[in-house]
């Protein structure tokens, strides 16, 4: 494999390119006497953070969707429950254009089988504005959701097969309320599972899970690729002997991808982490396997400020069989940055990671080390780890970048709270996917912010997308993402 081509090189980057871990900030654990846990986690519009989980909150094996904001430090602010009287499971959410909440999961409350996908729309405070359930007769379980450019939904998972009485991958198309439009389904004779979908730029769809009906061995990773109406384009798989999985993709600035996983057929454990880059076809690049002895998994890959990738997974890097928290930072060529590894005495698991603002991580799970039931939402927010570059030694006192609100449409606020003597030799610029400049603005004295109204320099408008925007002012640089969705 390539990965072993290039070992001997990544051994030497690594050497050079290791760094210090970042300290821990902050964490906080949320949850009653009985178990909570948490699989996703957002930084919302106003700095604060969005937190999608299940609560067990009458201690008879009965789940319900829990919704929490927070402020900034991991304070609840107020929560918001879902539910029936069966159990209700949430999987991945994210804050929607108009400020508020989209949520997907599985219901075995309400619909129409065994489990259904269930899809829940709520305002800025977490009131329930629509839900919508789709489902068989038999069990279909809804993984991830993201709204698309159009203001609608894309929904991805894994529903049950009639004839072979396994399991196929689902993709679901909505409108702004939920109403389904269009729905793929992908399979073989085996078991497939969709665990993460994106919207591309062009208006495709790049999936990711695991296939038994395709590939080397029991489970291998894949990746389909499909047209706006979810008709495929070309799939891929990855894999060995063994099990295989992508539990997350991410779409790289290159317009290739990044996947993230496990594998059981190469490394040097029961299961390593496998982090796979592609180009934009869909064709390996590189790939690294990270891990230990035992056991350890990534289910959350996110893209970094600095070119680079984060994970956040567990590891079982003892002989007990207990679990910790992982986090670890990779270069862009695979090479090892530096690893975290947060817990107990008990189990604790991290379910996703996301970079914030301020360049540092957050990171969601459960602990059943601590707490106050047996397992409960644990929150951890790591320090910015990125390291300036000579060019960036004077920062502007209190300097802070950010655009409001994002995503966005169709315009948003990028603001930058300099003072006069700051604004010297001062630009912004904004830039696409491929790394063009599309628009260029200078700044001027007591100028705070500026509006981006999404449009070219020539004022055409652009397509919806993932757009950077870059300050610079003296010898000062630092770049941020935004996301326009039309």
């Amino acid at each position: 494999m390539k990965s072993r081509n290039l070992f001997f090189l990544l051994f030497i980057m690594n050497s050079l390119l290791c760094q210090n871990p970042p300290d821990t900030l902050w964490t906080n654990v949320i949850g009653g006497v009985n178990n909570d846990s948490s699989t996703c986690v957002r930084q919302t519009s106003d700095g604060g953070l969005v937190v999608f989980g299940s609560t067990d909150p009458l201690g008879n094996g009965m789940n319900d969707i829990w919704l929490l904001k927070t402020d900034e430090s991991g304070n609840l602010l107020w929560d918001a429950t879902f539910g029936g009287d069966q159990n209700d499971i949430s999987m991945i959410g994210q804050q929607t254009i108009d400020n508020g909440y989209i949520i997907v999961g599985f219901t075995d409350s309400f619909g129409n089988g065994l489990r259904d996908f269930w899809l829940i729309k709520t305002d800025e405070e977490g009131n329930e504005e629509w839900n919508q359930t789709y489902g068989t007769e038999q069990n279909d379980r809804g993984q991830y959701v993201e709204q698309t450019s159009d203001g609608g939904y894309i929904l991805t998972g894994g529903t049950g097969n009639f004839e072979t009485s396994n399991e196929d991958i689902w993709l679901i198309k909505t409108d702004a309320n939920g109403i389904m439009e269009w729905e793929q389904t992908f399979g073989g004779n085996g078991n497939e599972k969709a665990y993460t979908v994106h919207q591309e730029t062009n208006g495709c769809y790049i999936l990711a899970g695991l296939t038994s009906s395709y590939g080397n061995g029991n489970f291998d990773i894949w990746l389909i690729k499909t047209d706006e109406s979810g008709n495929e384009i070309w799939n891929r798989t990855f894999g060995g002997a063994e099990n295989e999985n992508a539990y997350s993709l991410q779409i790289c600035p290159d317009g290739g991808y990044i996947l993230a996983g496990c594998t059981k057929s190469f490394g040097q454990g029961e299961y390593d982490v496998w982090l796979i880059k592609t180009d934009s076809l869909g064709f390996e690049e590189w790939n690294g396997i990270y891990g230990t002895e035992y056991v350890d998994y990534c289910y959350s890959v996110a893209l970094t400020s600095d070119n680079c990738y984060v994970l956040g997974g567990l590891t079982n890097s003892t002989t007990n069989s207990d679990y910790d928290i992982l986090a670890m930072k990779i270069g862009e060529f695979g090479e090892e940055i530096w690893t975290v590894k947060v817990g107990g005495s008990s189990n604790d698991f991290s379910f996703f990671i996301e970079q914030t603002d301020d360049e540092g991580y957050v990171l969601t799970g459960y602990s059943n080390s601590f707490g106050n039931g047996n397992n409960d939402i644990y929150l951890i927010k790591l320090e910015s780890d990125v390291v300036e570059s000579k060019n960036n030694l004077h920062q502007p006192s209190g300097f802070n970048l950010r655009n409001y609100p994002n995503p966005f449409n169709p315009t948003t606020t990028i603001s930058f709270n300099l003072t006069a003597k700051d604004t010297q030799n001062t630009e912004l610029a904004i830039y696409n996917l491929k790394g063009q400049k599309i628009r260029q603005y200078s700044i001027f004295n007591n100028q705070s912010s500026i509006t981006w109204n999404g449009t070219d320099q020539s004022n055409n408008p652009v397509s919806s997308g993932i757009y950077f925007y870059k300050f610079r002012t003296g010898g000062y640089e630092k770049t941020k993402k935004m996301i326009l969705i039309r």
